[in-house]
């Protein structure tokens, strides 16, 4: 298909199902993967999940911080949680006094909270899914890291990653990021950022023919999507 059909066809998304959008809001995927692996109760989270984890994660969760700030925190304390939230070292001393062992944080584009947590080697990215992200610190967890902990798509642009794997030409690479991406879509399906980033790997590669293949599928389901909009644009210079 040529790229002046393909934007034609982009018109035909359709609307999302209530379903679908309450699985792409709240991080009832990755409240279940903390259940299966049997995750410690006190979790560090991002301010606007503490409520869905204390209704959802009762009895056995423990949020950090959470919407009843008025009530339990103090304010000096509360803002300096929330602090620690985009400072590596005020996080690390928080950790030393805690011991918490895992992040849920918000998987929103730009958002910079947790930021730094992809740079930091003490800690793995171990679920990925459209609302939220879980974060393990390995020495806690060094058995579950090893098994499920993602390598290439730990940053917050999918498609910067998937480029650069494609372009470094490297089979094992480009493998690992292709089963990544598959995870990711397995685990939220209504979620185009995985599928924008299968057409750049593919397109990075040099990989035409896959490339518009996955193209074709990607506008079939999601073809009002801003960022599927923008990806077009980005191909057709």
């Amino acid at each position: 298909l040529s790229l002046v059909c393909l934007l034609w066809i982009s018109v035909r998304g359709g609307v999302a199902a209530p379903g679908t959008l309450a699985a792409n809001r709240f991080p009832t995927a990755a409240l279940a993967f903390a259940r299966t692996h049997q995750l410690p109760a006190k979790v560090i989270n991002s301010y606007d999940m503490g409520g869905f984890i204390l209704w959802r994660g009762r009895p056995h969760l423990r949020t950090e911080i959470d919407g009843r700030a008025d009530m339990v925190f103090a304010p000096k304390p509360f803002r300096r949680i929330l602090r620690s939230h985009s400072d590596p070292k005020l996080f690390a001393e928080y950790r030393q006094r805690d011991g918490a062992t895992w992040v849920l944080g918000h998987n929103r584009p730009g958002d910079g909270r947790f930021a730094f947590l992809p740079r930091d080697r003490r800690w793995c990215l171990a679920h990925w899914s459209a609302p939220a992200r879980v974060w393990l610190a390995r020495s806690a967890h060094q058995g579950l890291c090893a098994k499920v902990a993602y390598q290439v798509f730990t940053g917050p642009s999918l498609d910067a990653t998937a480029f650069a794997v494609g372009r470094s030409r490297k089979p094992a690479m480009f493998q690992r990021a292709t089963t990544e991406l598959a995870r990711m879509i397995e685990v939220s399906p209504d979620d185009p950022r995985p599928r924008i980033a299968q057409v750049v790997l593919q397109h990075g590669i040099g990989d035409r023919a896959r490339r518009d293949w996955l193209l074709g599928k990607l506008i079939e389901r999601f073809g009002d999507d801003p960022g599927v909009l923008a990806l077009l644009r980005r191909l057709a210079n």
